[in-house]
């Protein structure tokens, strides 16, 4: 499973999931399993992904 690898090489980075599979049960899995968050991908995917990118981007400069 490609989540598990990137937690155990980067722990701390932020794995965001896109899919286009909307099951309840897969996107809770991959939150319980150390994504960051869970994005459906439709027509809002992108403006919601651009927004969450923005987000990491201004609490890893507000950290350092």
């Amino acid at each position: 499973d490609i989540l598990r690898i990137i937690k155990q090489k980067s722990p701390n980075c932020k794995v965001v999931i896109i899919s286009q599979v909307k099951n309840m049960k897969t996107s809770f899995e991959t939150l319980n399993e150390g994504a960051y968050t869970f994005i459906y991908k439709d027509r809002d995917a992108l403006m919601e992904s651009c927004l969450l990118v923005e987000e990491i981007l201004n609490e890893r400069m507000h950290a350092a």
